[in-house]
């Protein structure tokens, strides 16, 4: 067996380990490394449907698995057979742009995940007559609501929905963050006219369009223009369009009279933040999902003293059940939950920001703040960076979109992914669960 194939096979059960088994079996079982060129590393798969599914979804893990192997920083290429095929005359192949990073739907955003209550009832409702007669009833919808109350889940459900269902299942579904869609045109129109009408074309064909953060279009007037001409085409051709916001319509200040017009013309449906039984409700779902025992009394605790948002509620039920695991703690009670969430419960007048997490994450691991929200992807900058992204939605009520832009423009995927990944970190290692505390504690004294 030479250097290369034994190379992909270390690659293959490294990669193994950060995706489950069905994508990685669908994806990455049927490919094959096609070679290095100079300092890129390509990969070739079967059609352009794998190829597209890859670079949407999995090309963080991709550079993580390569880094880990060889300690480089490899640019990464997929190529489908076609794309091979279609070169062979020269026996040779350009390489392509990498696919941008949109489209990505959460698996864990469905709508039989979506705990309804009094908060979101109305929401929920209009959001499923969405998914099941796209562009018939409620277009556009507009969602609006503070962090983490269930506006991308809601938005990414309908995606599923119509994905799934045997009567739309053929439907073109695209999600993205407005941010990613202000990045990319700006990325196009900088690369001549050719681009900038591939990239009309491209959101032109959406059936149903999901963009996620409208707030982050305030102020890009051309942004804002380009987005018009596309909300009017596909409105006009009876497509769908969803879109999320952290305010209303009318409140959306430096926004064009005319854009905040058609957002009204629609249906605008707001969520509240939930009450204690729809925030008990949620926390008896992840104990059962986990499968624990976790007694009424420690629900109710953690639910009376996490009211902000779902994701900080998830979160704190999360620190708990690592830390039990962790300590051997074989029976929660509401004394160890109080221990365990003591500087969550403690009302703090100290304001934490973007800016303040990565002062004290650069401070820890010796990297300064411009290396952190760089585009380098060495382990040493890579580790620190997760770890901010990761306190960040943890500590602050930012959206996966805006730290997203504060780390240099990195797409939601990249922001899910370091989630994830500190997560699982914290769940399994107590040394590194300690630093986090530590870190915690520094940030917020």
């Amino acid at each position: 067996m030479d250097s290369l194939t034994n190379f992909w096979h270390a690659f293959l059960d490294g990669l193994r380990q950060k995706i489950d088994p069905i994508h990685f079996e669908g994806y990455f079982a049927p490919s094959k490394l096609h070679g290095f060129h100079g300092d890129t590393l390509v990969i070739m798969v079967p059609n352009n449907y794998i190829k597209g599914r890859i670079c949407d979804a999995f090309m963080d893990q991709i550079y993580d698995t390569i880094n880990e192997l060889t300690g480089k920083d490899l640019e990464i290429v997929v190529l489908s057979e076609s794309d091979a095929q279609a070169d062979e005359p020269a026996k040779q192949f350009e390489m392509p742009t990498p696919v941008p990073f949109i489209g990505r739907l959460n698996q864990k955003y469905s709508f039989e995940s979506f705990i309804v209550g009094k908060s979101n009832e109305f929401a929920h409702a209009v959001a499923r007559a969405v998914a099941k007669n796209p562009g018939q009833e409620y277009n556009p919808l507009f969602l609006y609501g503070g962090v983490g109350l269930g506006k991308t889940h809601l938005m990414q459900a309908i995606g599923h929905y119509v994905l799934g269902n045997p009567e739309t299942k053929g439907l073109k579904v695209m999600y993205l963050p407005a941010a990613e869609f202000t990045t990319e045109f700006v990325n196009a129109i900088r690369e001549g006219r050719d681009r900038a009408s591939a990239f009309r074309e491209k959101y032109r064909q959406a059936d149903v369009l999901l963009l996620d953060d409208i707030q982050f279009l305030r102020e890009k007037e051309r942004t804002q223009e380009e987005f018009f001409h596309t909300f009017n085409e596909l409105h006009q051709s009876g497509k769908q369009i969803v879109i999320t916001s952290d305010c209303p319509p009318a409140k959306l200040d430096h926004m064009e009279d005319r854009l905040v017009n058609r957002f009204e013309m629609g249906l605008v449906a707001d969520i509240q933040k939930p009450d204690l039984e729809l925030r008990m409700a949620i926390l008896k779902k992840e104990a059962r999902q986990k499968q624990l025992n976790v007694p009424d009394s420690v629900i109710e605790y953690i639910a009376s003293n996490i009211s902000s948002n779902i994701r900080q509620l998830e979160g704190a039920f999360v620190r708990v059940v690592a830390n039990a695991a962790l300590t051997g703690c074989s029976m929660i009670t509401v004394d160890y939950v109080k221990e365990v969430l003591k500087d969550l419960m403690i009302e703090s007048q100290k304001v934490i920001t973007d800016n303040l997490i990565k002062k004290v994450v650069c401070e820890e691991f010796g990297v300064s703040v411009r290396d952190l929200v760089s585009k380098q992807r060495k382990r040493s900058l890579s580790h620190p960076r997760q770890l901010a992204m990761y306190l960040c939605r943890t500590l602050t009520d930012m959206s996966l979109a805006a730290v997203g832009e504060s780390f240099g423009g990195k797409d939601h995927s990249t922001i899910i992914y370091a989630e994830n990944k500190i997560k699982e970190t914290i769940e399994k290692d107590g040394t590194f669960r300690s630093m986090v505390d530590v870190l915690i504690r520094k940030i917020k004294t």
